[in-house]
């Protein structure tokens, strides 16, 4: 709920500024809208990936949590390359 009015706020805030930071205008493109769809999903995945990951390296293998997130660490540093 807190997300929905600082987003609301944001937006609004945006809008009557002489120079917004964003430009909602930008997602009239269809294109566009598509892109920022995409990343958001592919965000939300990554995460919910390592999340996954990270329980299963601690409760299966029996992992500390800084061993885990050490074998997990090259997920993020990697993951902007394969867009390309």
């Amino acid at each position: 709920m807190v997300g929905l009015i600082a987003l609301t706020a944001l937006v609004r805030r945006q809008r009557a500024s002489a120079s917004p930071l964003i430009d909602f205008a930008l997602f009239r493109n269809a294109r566009f809208t598509a892109g920022v769809v995409a990343a958001l999903v592919a965000s939300a995945a990554l995460i919910g990936v390592e999340l996954v990951f990270g329980q299963r390296l601690q409760l299966v293998l029996g992992l500390s949590p800084l061993e885990a997130e050490l074998m997990i660490m090259p997920i993020p540093f990697v993951s902007p390359l394969a867009g390309r």
